[in-house]
Parts: structure tokens; sequence; C-alpha cells
């Protein structure tokens, strides 16, 4: 969650002003939760009165009022009052112009350093850790469902991807599954019509989540630690394991363009990307 309270882009010209004070609340881009539903995001895409020049005010929304697409949800943009809205987060670029909130027409300055803090949320128990630094994070799914990627001069999209995923068992051996897939290494409490547009569906498999899976798909891993023919041999036909680590697997990647410099008689790459 960016810290936004003292410092944010000063009002852009012919920005219109809102009589109770909350003028500089809400800017485009801002990223927005609803005080009716607090857990879902929106992006700001228009404010009422607001505009990126004098020539381009917002004259089809009143003042007070702001145009937010909302995460994964059909019939956006919706139309809604800003009063209602709380700023989660908003972004700041090296160089961008500000000013800060209390004196918003003041002086102003430009970004030259930027702290990201974050409210982080667990997918099991729902426990929520606030003022995290982003500088001690890292995605567990660098690459996943709609990730935009590169390869030498090309620019694409991942269409489809999977991950390789290492499990302890219970007697200490370690075995990874390689492009591992929901319905042969289960995630302990995933339910696909539950879970498929939440965070534990994006990101199923994780350091700690405990998986299941068959001596069918315990056979096909690749063993890195510990008595294969045992575990494979032997025990119920259903095992269980503690996943430890993840990394990015096999993807599938549409090409979308080739970037500046590269010549016409640059080849596309294959769309079906291996690690």
């Amino acid at each position: 969650m960016v810290n936004a309270a003292d410092s944010q882009p000063p009002p852009p010209p012919g920005a219109g002003l809102v009589d109770d004070g909350s003028e500089f609340d809400l800017f485009r881009e801002d990223i927005v939760v609803s005080s009716s539903n607090p857990d879902l995001l929106g992006i700001v895409e228009s404010v009422g009165g607001q505009s990126d020049s004098e020539e381009e005010v917002e004259e089809s929304l009143e003042r007070g009022l702001a145009k937010v697409s909302w995460y994964k949800q059909e019939d956006n943009p919706t139309t809604e009052q800003v009063s209602s809205l709380t700023v989660v987060d908003r972004i700041f670029l090296y160089h961008d112009v500000v000013a800060r909130r209390s004196d918003p027409l003041g002086q102003s300055g430009y970004v030259s350093d930027v702290s990201i803090l974050c409210d982080c949320k667990s997918v099991k128990t729902g426990h929520v850790t606030r003022m995290v630094s982003s500088r001690t994070l890292t995605p567990v799914q660098p690459i996943k469902l709609g990730t935009y990627v590169v390869k030498g001069m090309w620019l694409g999209k991942v269409q489809d991807c999977y991950d390789n995923v290492t499990v302890r068992l219970s007697d200490g051996s370690v075995c990874e599954f390689l492009d591992a897939e929901i319905q042969n290494v289960c995630p302990d409490g995933y339910d696909p019509d539950q879970h498929e547009d939440d965070a534990f569906g994006e990101c199923p498999y994780y350091p700690g989540v405990l998986v299941s899976f068959s001596q069918a798909t315990l056979k096909q891993a690749d063993w890195l630690k510990g008595n294969r023919s045992a575990n494979v041999s032997l025990g119920p036909s259903r095992r269980e394991g503690r996943v430890i680590a993840v990394e990015p697997g096999s993807a599938s990647v549409k090409w979308l363009a080739a970037g500046g410099g590269a010549g016409l008689d640059t080849e596309r790459p294959e769309e079906y990307v291996a690690d």
C-alpha cells in the first residue's frame, strides 16, 4: 500500500473542485476499494471535473463522481461517489511532479525515490500483516497467465503456464513435479469452483502448502533426495507432501511484436516455451 497522505500529484489544469474539500482525494489510475465491498479492487478511469489538460475536462461526470473499473467484474466501468472510495495504492514514478496533500496548490517537487508498503493477507488463514516493505517481498509466481514477457527482441503475452513444484515427503525425501497440474498435484483445500478467480486460484502452489498426489503421479516425478523405489512402490495409493519451492515451468506465449531495432527478417519465437 502506498502511503500517499503527504504526497500526491498536483491538480491538473481545469480540475474541478468539490465543495466538501475532497477535490484532491482521487486521481486517474488510483487503485481503490469501495466502502460497500472493501475486498474488491478497482482502478479509477476518470474523475468528474478533472483532466490532463484544460481542453480535456471530464464533462460527462458531475463533480464528486468517478468512473471505476473493478477487478474481474462485468459491466465496467461503473460510476461511483468519490466519497465512497478509499485509495489503497497510487502510482508514483521517478521524476513525477507532486505537491503536498495539505497544500496542493503550493510548493511542488519531483519524485526521487519510492517506497511501497503492502498489506499482505494469508490465503489460508486470512490474517493480514500490514505495512510490509515491498523490498522484502518477491512474487511466488513471476510468470503467470496474462504476464507480458520478452525473448530477444520479441514482446509476448503468456496464454498458459505451468509451475515446477518441489515437494518434501513425510520421510524427508524430496521430489520435483515438472509442469504440475492441479488435478494431479492438488493443494490442500483447493476447490476449482471456489478458488478459480481468487488469489489461491491464481497462485495455488507456494512454499508451505500441503499437496496430495497419486502413486502414478509420484512415479513421474524427478527424484532429488531419498529412496525413490521405496516411495513409489509402497504405501497408500494417495500420498501427501509439503511444497518447499516453486519455479516457472513451461509456458504458452502469444508473441505480439518485435521491438525496435529488430529487422524484418527477425524470426518469431516458438509459441510454446519450456523453462
